[in-house]
């Protein structure tokens, strides 16, 4: 059975801090997927617990990329996109310090 689509309601959960209690738990947990979304599900719909397990491995994921990664919000296709930090790091380095610089790209924002 599909999940129906996740409302805007939904999205601004995950990011609130209603949400970061169960993001914490998911991210930390090393229990197999099915028996802590089962876990999940004793609290939280369907909906909220597939976005939490998402979240969750795409911050997994992302641990490679970001140092941060526990604290941030990922798409798919955002984190496939997005700049390492190293690289990110090296590139800012070449400009002088102090100088004005603006990431006019429309991803995650790495660099």
């Amino acid at each position: 059975m599909a999940i129906s689509p996740i409302s805007r309601t939904d999205y601004r959960w995950l990011v609130s801090g209603d949400a970061a209690r169960w993001l914490e738990l998911a991210s930390g947990s090393a229990e197999p997927t099915p028996a802590l979304a089962g876990r999940l599900r004793k609290d939280l719909s369907a909906k909220r617990t597939h976005l939490v397990l998402q979240q969750a491995a795409l911050r997994r994921r992302a641990a490679e990329k970001f140092s941060l990664a526990r604290r941030m919000f990922f798409s798919s296709v955002g984190l496939e996109q997005a700049t390492d930090e190293r690289i990110a790091q090296y590139k800012v380095a070449r400009f002088p310090a102090g100088a004005e610089r603006a990431d006019l790209c429309s991803g995650i924002g790495g660099d």
